[in-house]
């Protein structure tokens, strides 16, 4: 989802669409402000509960391979 577009857009997009209007995300003019309310809504909407520390202090893998280890 590209918030800073003004548009909901992604794959299930169409899951959190009302969620995000309803939250008013669309006509937020900050970035980051759009920004921390879509996760907001992500959470709640998907029973998430994203560490914020580890999200704004640590790197996070984009992915995770089978048979390798985290470092």
């Amino acid at each position: 989802m590209y918030t800073w577009s003004q548009e909901i857009t992604g794959p299930g997009a169409d899951l959190i669409h009302s969620d995000i209007i309803a939250a008013g995300i669309p006509e937020e003019e900050k970035r980051d402000t759009a920004h921390r309310a879509s996760l907001a809504v992500l959470e709640q909407h998907f029973e998430l509960a994203l560490p914020r520390d580890l999200i704004l202090g640590a790197s996070l893998p984009t992915a995770f391979v089978r048979g390798q280890q985290q470092r």
